[in-house]
């Protein structure tokens, strides 16, 4: 991959590793956006489940 990472496909995931980082997802796009999210976010971009909710929410209303 362009970015110096290393896929594999197995049991029906794509899997990225570049260095100690391994990104795993149902498809290649899904991975992609994975990937992108990290490198803009960094290390810490993962959402809280409160921060989820509170997006949902939005749209109820």
């Amino acid at each position: 991959m362009e970015k110096g990472y290393k896929l594999e496909i197995k049991d029906n995931q794509v899997i990225a590793r570049k260095g100690e980082l391994e990104v795993i997802a149902g498809n290649a796009v899904e991975l992609a956006g994975i990937i992108y999210l990290r490198e803009c976010k960094g290390k810490d971009w993962k959402v809280s489940d409160k921060k989820i909710d509170e997006y949902l929410h939005f749209f109820e209303n």
